[in-house]
């Protein structure tokens, strides 16, 4: 059996979508869970900004999608093709296509008022957000359409324009637009997935 550091490798480096091929039994992934989770994590924490006190953003890849994949799957004792299938369809929205970035925006902080404006611009499609890094802007959009209601946790997609941008930075706001720089380790991290990177190593340093 692989070691936990090869089998993230080897998640990491995959192309294309998750696949029901690269899912673990539920018996092995429970015998290895808690040094995948704790390389994962320490894996996600080095992609996840806090844009303020109320909002946090996590940038997705293979990697992350898989994990969620598997984290669903080990609550169910026998899932069928159905359960595996629409696991996957729900992690898959985590994988980028080549060339784009993909994210999780995360309502998270305890201000009600600033969370409740968060929420409801997001329902209203009156939130935008965007990503300028690799020297073009990079427009996020909600990989489901947002709805009324008390949602915090929002899948996106980010895909590349032809405009240009001047510095590395994430752009986000309804009423205004605020911005702050991306930090060094997501843009190396960034770097790593759009160029498809052989190793996933330095992350877990």
């Amino acid at each position: 059996m692989l070691t936990p550091t090869q089998l993230i490798e080897n998640i990491y480096t995959g192309a294309g979508r998750v696949t029901a091929a690269d899912l673990m039994s539920r018996s092995d992934y429970q015998a290895l869970r808690q040094d995948l989770l704790r390389l994962v994590l320490q894996h996600k924490r080095k992609r996840r900004v806090r844009l303020d006190e109320n909002l946090s953003i996590v940038f997705e890849n293979r990697l992350t999608a898989w994990l969620q994949a598997q984290e669903e799957l080990r609550w169910l004792t026998r899932p069928d093709s159905r359960d595996i299938d629409e696991t996957l369809e729900r992690a898959n929205q985590l994988v980028a296509e080549r060339g784009h970035l993909t994210a999780t925006i995360f309502v998270d902080g305890a201000h009600r008022p600033a969370v409740d404006a968060y929420v409801a611009a997001i329902a209203t499609h009156e939130f935008g957000l965007g990503v300028h890094f690799d020297g073009h802007i990079m427009e996020g959009q909600f990989v489901e359409a947002p709805h009324e209601g008390w949602n915090t946790v929002h899948p996106l997609r980010f895909n590349p324009t032809i405009r240009e941008a001047v510095q590395a930075a994430i752009v986000w706001g309804n009423d205004t637009t605020q911005a702050i720089p991306l930090p060094n380790q997501l843009q190396t991290a960034l770097s790593m997935d759009l160029n498809r990177s052989p190793t996933p190593y330095f992350l877990f340093a």
